[in-house]
């Protein structure tokens, strides 16, 4: 479990650079105009002329190639082989997705606030974890917070990598480069930056929480998700690995490189696993354009 000391000794030791902080103000600024309401989860962009433009989500933008499911033939078959009423399954998927939402929002939390405990940014831990902060430790409660703070300790010790931000948000459309015919806005939980040798490079992650990220009926009869991604089974993974591209290309807007995207896959024993996925931004521009 870290603590503040553990922060003041590598800051002390490894200090962030002035590239870090203006990747960081530079990003910050570059997107000021956008905002995120919570109710709905609906992104808008405030126009210089007074109005707002709303954008649809990176994650609608993913659904997009998912193959069409019809959710009710599924839980009615589901329901009949269980041997029970279909409106008892239709409660049971609803609360257990209640829980898995709100589980899941509170370790993005966690994970959002562990990143400024590691820039040093102590004042700026959120209320929602405060009660957390305690002696000096940023203390995990339950095993996915256990598991964030294991991928915080492990890249905390190297010392070319340094935490820019945390939430960043994003949209497309900033300049015009791609011409999309359908812009998009997003969040992210991570961005990291690599001192390399001729120059910081930035890496996205991003949190999951998911019980599985593959499926292994769509993956033993061979259902894939549309066009341009059919190579690609239709699953979390696949999602997921489209979502970070598509986190990417915002970024490669402002001129940056990114040279690493994974998904750290936060699991019920308080482990995680870093998951590399590969870069589909070409496909995807092009399926946007």
């Amino acid at each position: 479990m870290l603590h503040v000391d553990d922060i003041k000794e590598r800051l002390q030791r490894n200090p962030e650079p002035t590239e870090i902080a203006d990747i960081r103000n530079n990003i910050t600024n570059s997107f000021s105009k956008l905002q995120f309401i919570e109710e709905g989860h609906k992104y808008y962009v405030n126009n210089d002329d007074g109005t707002k433009t709303e954008l649809p989500s990176v994650s609608h933008i993913c659904h997009m190639f998912n193959q069409p499911v019809d959710w009710d033939i599924i839980c009615s078959r589901k329901a009949e082989k269980m041997g029970i009423d279909v409106s008892v399954l239709k409660r049971q998927w609803k609360e257990n997705n209640i829980r898995s939402t709100n589980n899941g929002t509170k370790t993005h939390a966690f994970g959002e606030n562990l990143m400024y405990f590691c820039q040093g940014k102590f004042n700026e831990i959120q209320d929602c974890v405060k009660n957390q902060f305690e002696d000096g430790f940023f203390i995990p409660y339950g095993k996915k917070e256990e598991a964030v703070m294991k991928f915080y300790e492990d890249i905390m010790k190297v010392d070319n990598v340094y935490p820019v931000m945390a939430e960043a948000q994003i949209y497309t459309g900033l300049k015009d480069e791609f011409n999309f015919k359908q812009n998009y806005s997003g969040t992210f939980d991570m961005l990291f930056a690599y001192k390399m040798k001729d120059g910081y490079k930035l890496a996205i992650y991003d949190f999951k929480t998911n019980a599985s990220l593959t499926n292994s009926y769509n993956m033993q009869n061979n259902i894939t998700l549309l066009e341009p991604f059919e190579d690609m089974i239709d699953q979390s993974l696949s999602n997921y690995t489209i979502q970070l591209s598509a986190y990417q290309i915002g970024l490669m807007q402002l001129g940056y490189e990114i040279i690493d995207r994974k998904i750290i896959w936060l699991k019920d024993d308080g482990t995680y696993e870093k998951i590399a996925v590969k870069d589909v931004t070409n496909e995807l521009i092009d399926f946007l354009k």
